[in-house]
């Protein structure tokens, strides 16, 4: 079964005289296994950003970035989508944002993964 070995991302801030646009740039490793490989297993993955409030945790924007992938030994993928940054705001400087992410086989089954929280501020 698929797993995610790694996960980890970074939030860049552009300002506009309209307001804030936030790019989230990430990067995963999705490890396949020779099941998967062998049989050209697709993948649809979406991420989703999370935060943590005092008591509890708040999605503060859900499937971003759709895309597919067909298994393979070295599913390593670097990706980027931008998101207003006025979702973010309450959290930034908290270290309280993290992505998680998901993967759906075409067996059927669902596999996630969630990030380390955020460390820097912007």
């Amino acid at each position: 079964m698929a797993s995610f070995v790694e996960i980890g991302f970074s939030i860049d801030r552009s300002s506009f005289p309209a307001g804030s646009i936030c790019t989230i740039n990430y990067h995963y490793f999705l490890q396949c296994d020779a099941y998967e490989i062998d049989h050209s297993m697709g993948f649809s993955l979406w991420c989703e950003v999370w935060g943590n409030e005092r008591l509890g945790k708040k999605m503060l924007a859900g499937a971003l970035d759709n895309h597919t992938l067909v298994a393979a030994t070295n599913l390593q993928q670097t990706r980027s989508f931008v998101i207003q940054c006025e979702l973010l705001d309450d959290r930034l400087g908290e270290d309280n944002i993290y992505l998680l992410i998901k993967a759906h086989a075409s067996n059927g089954v669902m596999v996630q993964a969630r990030s380390p929280l955020i460390k820097e501020h912007f």
